[in-house]
């Protein structure tokens, strides 16, 4: 090589080098960096690698496309977009029933909130728009996505149902973002018109018109669960799909002690079939335990709190890896979540409240209007009101949960796989219950919005407060009001007697 070509190499060389280190120097891009390079697979980046942010997910709806079922209970090319379209304007109390902007596809995605545009009253079946979902959770900070799935051990009607959005990612490659399945184990009963009615269709599925399809635990056959698992393993084998030190997670969002066979089975082929274990997430009804403050609840709220709070006690410990307060609005969970005095003031960290020794994960619901799919009188609203209001609410919850997962738990409690701590998100497009991160008519891009915001100031805080506590907790610094104001309304969130 001659004299002159190594000297323009060493420069070149020399050129690069600079402009890595002057970018890497910059405060905004190594939080960017941090913050994007956590991913699911491989130790974290940050110095504070016992605080890093937990994973934001996202709960998906499929019901946006024709689908046999549905067709034949209730009329051809049916979809929850036939119940939205004909919701009023406004729900009971007055405020706008949130709609999806309409979709141009010439928009790019970080362009739609300015331009007021959202992915319209779309196909599930559609590549672009699965695409775009793709695009703007990956712009607004949603790591991945928890798609419902329906499978019915029901002898009228065994198997899968609304499923064809995940057969088709499987064929496309899109929503191309981590994912987990939420086995929605219930039975489906006659509801889109108000209270339950009697079916007056001549081809009824189950003998109580009541009911469209059942679950019928206690009749399920090893075929039956051995059918379950062998279409669940194509999605298990994705290389999309989320693992925890190396087995699938599998998520039931509302459990119920029949279950656990088959849930016990499931793993058992899982393992059969290479995994080293099935991690098992259990669901439960219930408040976040220590993010929900209960000293003004009514006597009312404590009795509904009661009934619908499903102590962890009821599942064996052995089945499950996991428990998640499901993120579903109730009348007690009357405000915003808070983070507990025992955290901020560095405290004795209390007990455990799911059994397994680890942090339960933590659910928040935007806010829920079901007018779409009730009779007008009889809809349910929580967090409902001026938007500000409703954002604002919205935005102060998740900070707290993230917070809370990132700051609060000493390094001993937490588990050796980062892929077990998330905050869960109700949801991503559930339009028939006005829980939507997707752009609307209503809130535009301000949920994805506060998404992307209350991740970056965690971040902040975990790069400006100086580093952790003795104990390995985050350490608070007094005198950040600007981002952190809302860490002094912190209250003492103490369990109420069962």
């Amino acid at each position: 090589m001659s004299t002159s070509k190594l000297l323009v190499r060493i420069l070149a060389v020399g050129i690069i080098q600079t402009v890595i280190f002057l970018t890497w120097t910059s405060p905004s891009i190594r939080q960017a960096y941090r913050l994007i390079s956590t991913e699911f697979d491989g130790p974290p980046t940050s110095s504070h690698h016992q605080n890093f942010l937990p994973k934001v997910l996202a709960i998906y709806f499929p019901q946006f496309h024709a689908d046999p079922l549905n067709d034949r209970l209730w009329g051809a090319n049916f979809s929850d977009w036939n119940n939205l379209l004909a919701a009023p304007a406004k729900n009971k109390d007055g405020f706008a029933v949130p709609r999806p902007l309409p979709y141009k596809p010439e928009i790019p995605a970080h362009l739609m909130g300015e331009n007021n545009v959202g992915l319209g009253y779309y196909d599930l079946r559609s590549v672009d728009i699965r695409k775009r979902q793709s695009e703007l959770a990956k712009l607004y900070g949603i790591d991945g996505f928890i798609h419902h799935h329906y499978w019915f051990y029901d002898p009228n009607y065994n198997g899968p149902t609304l499923h064809a959005p995940l057969i088709n990612m499987l064929r496309d490659g899109y929503p191309d973002l981590p994912f987990f399945l939420n086995w929605c184990a219930v039975s489906w009963i006659n509801v889109w018109m108000g209270r339950a009615k009697w079916q007056s269709r001549s081809e009824t599925i189950n003998m109580n018109k009541a009911i469209t399809l059942q679950q019928q635990y206690f009749n399920a056959s090893d075929a039956q669960i051995r059918d379950h698992y062998d279409w669940l393993k194509q999605f298990f084998h994705h290389k999309n799909y989320i693992k925890v030190g190396g087995a699938p997670v599998f998520f039931s969002y509302q459990s119920r002690t029949e279950m656990m066979p088959i849930l016990n089975r499931l793993r058992e082929l899982a393992i059969e079939d290479g995994f080293p274990n099935l991690y098992l997430i259990i669901g439960r009804g219930a408040a976040p335990t220590h993010l929900h403050d209960r000293s003004e609840l009514t006597p009312g709220m404590i009795t509904q709190m009661r009934r619908r709070d499903q102590p962890v006690e009821s599942f064996p410990v052995e089945v499950y890896n996991q428990t998640m307060v499901y993120p579903y609005p109730a009348e007690y969970i009357n405000k915003a979540l808070a983070i507990p005095n025992w955290c901020k003031n560095r405290e004795k960290i209390p007990p455990f409240p799911d059994g397994r020794n680890k942090p339960e994960i933590n659910g928040i619901p935007i806010t829920f209007d079901n007018t779409p799919r009730r009779e007008f009188a009889n809809a349910n609203l929580w967090n409902v009101g001026p938007v500000h209001e409703v954002v604002e609410r919205f935005r102060t919850s998740l900070k707290s949960a993230i917070t809370f997962d990132a700051c609060c738990w000493h390094p001993s409690h937490r588990s050796d796989h980062k892929q077990e701590r998330y905050v869960v998100i109700n949801a991503w497009n559930e339009w028939g219950e006005g829980m939507a991160l997707e752009p609307s008519d209503v809130y535009g891009t301000q949920f994805l919005e506060v998404v992307k915001d209350v991740k970056l100031e965690v971040m902040s805080l975990l790069e400006r407060n100086g580093g952790l506590t003795d104990d390995g907790r985050c350490m608070f610094v007094d005198g950040d009001e600007k981002v952190w104001n809302f860490m002094n309304d912190t209250v003492e969130i103490e369990p109420v007697e069962q």
